[in-house]
């Protein structure tokens, strides 16, 4: 079988030799498409690691967040490191909650808006709401990952 990776010439189809191409580049890439594709166990199960995973709060500044949406974005970005993106809204949580106890107002640039009292609280409490489904998302993806690298080892 013909390697997918590979294409005429001495370079892959993305304009990199095969062995060049980082461990976490190729960890993404079939951490995205086993979330896409919800394959388990060699098994399609669409989105079923996300189906226990709560909704993300609307807030408005945030745009349409939804588990598919910060999965491409992890993957993208962070290059599938889940623990980096779940430390930057721990620590925008932290900050949100300082301000909100010292009776301070937080200013949400992007929006010019001023949250202070009853509207900050609501606001700690929607990023309380991201990080925990943050948190089941990144546990779901790495679960699965390590479910189907068993899999493929013959450990499971």
């Amino acid at each position: 079988m013909r390697d997918p990776m590979a294409a005429p010439g001495p370079l892959g189809r993305l304009g990199v030799r095969k062995e060049e191409m980082s461990f976490m580049t190729r960890r993404k890439k079939l951490a995205a498409s086993m979330i896409v594709l919800g394959v388990i166990g060699g098994t399609i199960m669409p989105s079923a690691a996300f189906a226990e995973c709560p909704n993300f709060p609307t807030v408005s500044w945030w745009g349409k967040v939804s588990h598919d949406s910060v999965t491409s974005y992890v993957a993208r970005k962070y290059d599938g490191d889940w623990t980096s993106y779940v430390k930057k809204w721990e620590r925008q949580l932290s900050r949100m909650t300082k301000v909100r106890d010292r009776g301070k107002t937080a200013v949400i640039k992007s929006r010019n808006l001023r949250l202070s009292g009853d509207k900050l609280s609501i606001y700690v409490e929607q990023i309380r709401q991201r990080v925990a489904v943050t948190r089941c998302l990144a546990h779901d993806t790495t679960e699965a990952a390590s479910f189907k690298a068993a899999s493929r080892d013959g450990r499971s």
